[in-house]
């Protein structure tokens, strides 16, 4: 019965002492977990920080991402573009090659065409000077011939009026003469007649 007395005194001063040791050790966890609370949040907000820097690096690096593909595709369309460049000036070489080779044939036939076409022209020039020394003598000719034609001309026309002349007095002369006879022959055929009477 002591024993229980003993036992049950004990517990019920041990109670406020258990209260008061829970109580710190409540306020103790309380306060632990308010610390670890505010350090967890720290930490959360560092590693939201950490985070939208994060965001923000990888959308950096995206768009620098972005415009080194474009940098490429830019670089890759002028390296194409020079490429084709590059064939095509190989091609303008061999065209102005092969114009050139055609350019110094040609050169060779125009000197070729140049020499005959000088002797041709010379030949000509002759010729030319020949026709016109044989025009000038023709002219000469012509003149001559005109004149000649005049004089024949003129003469033709004086024999035709000496001629005209000559018949005129040839035919006064033939009918002087016609008259003549005619009146030779009736005084012929009066002196008959008286003969005859």
């Amino acid at each position: 019965m002591e024993a229980a007395q003993v036992a049950q005194q004990a517990y019920e001063q041990q109670q406020p002492a258990a209260a008061s040791a829970a109580r710190w050790v409540k306020a103790k966890l309380a306060d632990q977990a308010a610390s670890a609370a505010m350090t967890a949040e720290a930490a959360l907000s560092s590693k939201e920080e950490a985070l939208q820097q994060v965001l923000a690096e990888i959308c950096e690096a995206k768009k620098t991402l972005r415009m080194e593909k474009d940098s490429v595709q830019c670089y890759q369309s002028n390296y194409e573009a020079a490429k084709l460049g590059v064939d095509q000036g190989r091609q303008v070489v061999c065209s102005l090659k092969t114009a050139a080779q055609l350019a110094k044939r040609y050169e060779h036939y125009a000197k070729n065409s140049e020499h005959s076409i000088n002797l041709a022209l010379q030949q000509k020039q002759q010729l030319l000077a020949t026709a016109r020394k044989y025009i000038k003598l023709l002219s000469k000719k012509l003149n001559i011939a005109r004149q000649e034609l005049c004089d024949t001309k003129r003469a033709a026309y004086r024999a035709l009026v000496t001629a005209a002349e000559a018949r005129r007095k040839v035919d006064e002369y033939v009918s002087r003469q016609t008259r003549q006879r005619s009146n030779n022959d009736r005084c012929h055929k009066k002196r008959e007649k008286l003969r005859s009477n």
